[in-house]
């Protein structure tokens, strides 16, 4: 099921995403502790027919005087690493969740549809765009019912373990659910196997966040 041609030429397996939020990298040196960020997912990319945009852009880097031998620091500093790596539970670019596609129109219309500014509802932590208002409605009323599997992340990265980003014209709904991939090939090769994919998505969901 593909309603729109692919642009470029992508390869046939998913790349990771990185981890979206802060990403903390620190260490001591000469008696200062150094900590680089990078952007979220969401300032930084726009991933949609570039892989090498998946790549996050390196943020400011401050500087805290401490001595380096300072324990406390570094306990503190291993404390907040899991949350520095946890990525976002729904896959969002610039233009929103699912790129700003209409995540009811795959029900409703058997195809991708792009999404209206003027039709736009937050939810999990994402923007959803939607071509009309009864869209909105219907996905405000049942958010679950209509919202892509895996938090809009690639199925088959989320059955192997890991998190990818998605295409909009890559998707398949199986059983009354969406499921969204990273390229149509990538879907294929999914495909091959969609009920073992599907149980080993299920069981991984949601612990490749972490």
């Amino acid at each position: 099921q593909s309603a729109s041609t692919e642009t470029g030429t992508r390869p046939e397996t998913c790349p990771g995403v990185k981890p979206v939020g802060s990403m903390v990298v620190a260490f001591l040196r000469r008696g200062f502790l150094v900590v680089v960020g990078t952007s979220s997912s969401r300032d930084s990319e726009e991933l949609h027919g570039s892989v090498d945009n998946e790549v996050y852009n390196t943020g400011a880097t401050w500087r805290a005087p401490m001595l380096a031998r300072s324990l406390p620091a570094v306990m503190g500093l291993f404390l907040l690493m899991p949350w520095a790596y946890a990525k976002q539970p729904v896959f969002e670019t610039r233009a929103g969740a699912i790129r700003g596609y209409d995540a009811v129109a795959y029900f409703t219309e058997n195809k991708p549809v792009k999404g209206s500014d003027r039709h736009s509802l937050d939810w999990n932590g994402a923007t959803w765009y939607f071509a009309s208002a009864d869209n909105r409605s219907r996905f405000k009323a049942d958010p679950g019912k209509y919202a892509p599997q895996y938090g809009g992340y690639c199925a088959w990265a989320v059955a192997n373990g890991y998190t990818a980003s998605t295409d909009p014209a890559a998707w398949r709904i199986v059983n009354g659910k969406l499921y969204l991939n990273y390229s149509v090939g990538v879907r294929e090769k999914w495909s091959q196997d969609i009920p073992g994919n599907i149980a080993r998505g299920d069981k991984n969901w949601p612990a490749v966040l972490k």
